[in-house]
């Protein structure tokens, strides 16, 4: 393990990088149950990046890096969209983006899941507010593949349209 903590990977990293390393030679691999988990978007992660970065530690945290920054512009677009404030959006996304609980899923790989999860949920949501109900089905699949606790997101969504004034609750929200 220690030339791997050169390159800033250690512990559960190795068993996703082990598992992405498989899928150049069993691509089929890379959609198993891995560590007990089902997490193939996950899986397709560690491979891309492995595919164009290897084991070089800065572009494994600019990939991180990347998903957060993304995952904060959809929280101030969702923020902006539930509010029509674009202060309190910029206020919320900065938080968001600046809390402290951020820093292990940005610097170790292995916390990849959680971002991930949190980027197709928000994106399902901004398809469903967007009123495009087919993207939002694939983007929660996505979500459900980057972590199994998405699971619980269509009854988020649900009650969250529920509790809209109705002139508010989205178009797909009054044809269901």
């Amino acid at each position: 393990y220690l030339p791997a903590a050169d390159i800033g990977m250690g512990g559960d990293d190795l068993n996703w990088f082990f598992g992405a390393v498989r899928g150049l030679d069993r691509p089929l691999s890379l959609l198993a149950v891995q560590h007990n988990f089902y997490r193939p978007v996950e899986q397709l992660y560690f491979f891309g990046v492995l595919l164009l970065a290897g084991t070089w530690y800065p572009a494994w945290l600019g990939a991180a890096i990347a998903v957060h920054m993304a995952n904060t512009m959809l929280v101030a677009l969702v923020a902006r969209d539930l509010t029509g404030d674009r202060v309190a959006a910029s206020v919320a996304a900065t938080w968001w983006a600046l809390h402290h609980l951020h820093a292990e899923p940005l610097v170790r790989p292995y916390g990849i899941a959680d971002p991930l999860l949190l980027l197709f949920s928000l994106i399902t949501l901004v398809l469903l507010q967007r009123g495009r109900p087919l993207l939002a089905v694939v983007s929660f699949v996505l979500a459900l593949g980057s972590k199994e606790s998405a699971i619980v997101l269509p009854l988020l969504l649900a009650g969250w349209a529920f509790l809209l004034p109705p002139s508010r609750r989205p178009a797909w929200w009054l044809r269901v």
